[in-house]
């Protein structure tokens, strides 16, 4: 390793004070002036690690800016999209209001509403707010549905504890307390609209525990109280072996029991069971009653009613869905009864907004590939990609994308006769009343030159879907071989630099070690020169 030029700066180093030899060198600086010249090649690969970060940022941005270019010639060439979309107009749109899929038929219809389907619902009378409810049960039916039953009782005997209960039990309703002046309620509301979610309710009493005098060892069972319980006793009186008069205290006769078949009053339910020893008569069960915990107020739904094209429909919701192929009617009012006028056409501006997203990626594009191949009239500042070949290859393959024709389609058949002009730079721009005319007159036209179904004359959107599908690839796209190979050139940088690093790190402590010896003996110089001086003033003159 050569020394050349390298200060060893005597008056530096030494541990004593004074100028000249004995006062020893700056070791470190010695040792950090050999390292700075041995780190040359170094700065050399942290000079090409910053010029590989610079163009994989560039190439980060092109070819996200290439992602949503792709993601916009996409949208173009999607069937279901923007280009096939259907808009609806109503003429009175506090009437009815409608939205069309895009397999709608471009048409005009006339509809009528009649009436709103309205929704059931149901409310009791008012109890004091707080207040405990009678022990009893609440039957529940939604529509054609299956009946269920409520049992009112201990943890669920005030309207705030039934409400909560009937909403986690997923029984088609939804559950509320409303409380004014008179007390509080529960109001049930169901959970469909029209006939098929009509409330069909019941509130019965409880029927308490049965007392029984008598011979016979029979038994009675399924107790429960009827919907028009009272707190009262209720006697059942054998009046031979199998049948019983059941008479209620502030009733009065509720008619006559037979053993073994179920019994149903306003009042009362039960079954009586035979035993081994007959009943006598005589025989005798009393059962104390209570009035059913809440009465119900039910409010019925009803479907909506309305004319298409003069044709009744019937619908048990408002939104109204299967009259008009593919379209979906709202309908919101029924208080004039007047006629609607509903036109179903391509929605333009869907289709326009697909356009200029796809005109506005692509100047993104293109610009930010031009920036890389624009240099300063005095060359000094180039930018990362200026030589990218690859970004060369992308440009060119873009530019013939759109310059894509076809034949036929009514002279529709290249971007500018839709109103979508090149400019000299390669950027695009709408003529927006060229392009409406295009989507609004000759629509047809239009979707067939970004989307057309002939296998030897594909549309646009589809031809360059399928080029940028390729250039986009994960791992094959053009900007992504290159993205991998600036990474793999980086990492191997890396390692040569640490490695690099790893080996001055040595040196540098062989060369502290050498010149610390070097030093030593440079202080130790004075002490010989005393030494031999002293030995020649001691030889004989």
């Amino acid at each position: 390793m050569s020394s050349s030029g390298i200060s060893f700066n005597l008056n530096a180093g030494g541990a004593t004070t004074g100028t000249g030899i004995g006062q020893g060198i700056d070791i470190n600086s010695v040792v950090s002036q050999l390292l700075t010249a041995a780190r040359a090649p170094e700065q050399v690969w942290i000079a090409q690690q910053s010029d590989l970060a610079n163009q994989a940022a560039a190439l980060v941005t092109v070819n996200s800016n290439l992602s949503n270019f792709a993601s916009a010639v996409n949208a173009l060439k999607d069937p279901l999209g923007a280009l096939t979309a259907k808009a609806v107009v109503s003429s009175n749109s506090g009437i009815l209001t409608a939205s069309a899929q895009t397999t709608a038929t471009p048409a005009n219809h006339v509809v009528v509403v009649n009436n709103l389907a309205t929704t059931s619902s149901a409310y009791t009378d008012a109890v004091p707010t707080g207040s405990t409810l009678n022990p009893g049960t609440l039957t529940l039916q939604v529509g054609n549905g299956q009946a269920t039953s409520i049992t009112v009782g201990t943890g669920r005997n005030t309207l705030d504890s039934l409400a909560t209960y009937i909403n986690t039990q997923n029984l088609g309703v939804s559950a509320s307390v409303i409380n004014d002046a008179s007390g509080s309620r529960l109001a049930l509301v169901s959970n469909t609209s029209g006939l098929p979610g009509n409330l069909t309710l019941a509130s019965r009493g409880a029927a308490g525990t049965a007392s029984y005098s008598g011979v016979g060892d029979g038994t009675i069972s399924t107790l429960d109280g009827g919907p028009a319980s009272v707190a009262e006793s209720i006697t059942i009186t054998a009046t031979d072996a199998t049948h019983f008069g059941v008479t209620g205290s502030t009733s009065g006769p509720l008619g006559t029991a037979t053993a073994g078949v179920p019994f149903s009053s306003n009042k009362i339910a039960f079954t009586i069971t035979a035993g081994t020893t007959d009943f006598v008569a005589g025989d005798a069960f009393t059962v104390p009653t209570t009035p059913p915990p809440l009465t119900f107020h039910q409010i019925a739904g009803a479907n909506a009613s309305l004319k298409v094209d003069g044709i009744p429909i019937n619908s048990s919701s408002n939104t109204v869905t299967g009259v008009i192929p593919g379209v979906t009617l709202n309908l919101l009012s029924d208080t004039s009864q007047a006629e609607v006028n509903l036109s179903v056409a391509p929605d333009s501006t869907q289709a326009t907004q697909a356009v200029n997203d796809f005109v506005s990626s692509y100047n993104r594009l293109i610009g930010s590939i031009n920036a890389q191949f624009s240099v300063g009239a005095n060359g000094s500042s180039s930018p990362p990609l200026e030589s990218n070949s690859s970004l060369r290859l992308l440009q060119s393959s873009v530019l013939t994308g759109i310059t894509y024709s076809i034949t036929g389609n009514d002279n529709f058949v290249t971007l500018a006769s839709l109103g979508i002009n090149l400019a000299n730079d390669g950027t695009l721009s709408v003529d927006s009343a060229k392009l409406n005319d295009a989507i609004t007159q000759h629509s047809s036209d239009f979707q067939n030159f970004f989307q057309s179904v002939d296998p030897t004359n594909l549309g646009f959107a589809q031809t360059l879907s399928t080029s940028l599908t390729s250039l986009t690839d994960p791992t094959q796209g053009i900007l992504n071989v290159e993205l991998s190979q600036n990474t793999a050139i980086d990492k191997a940088l890396a390692s040569q630099i640490n490695d690099f690093d790893d080996r001055l790190a040595i040196t540098q402590q062989n060369l502290i070690t050498k010149f610390s010896q070097v030093n030593a003996a440079l202080e130790q110089l004075p002490l010989i020169q005393n030494q031999i001086a002293s030995e020649l003033g001691a030889l004989p003159k």
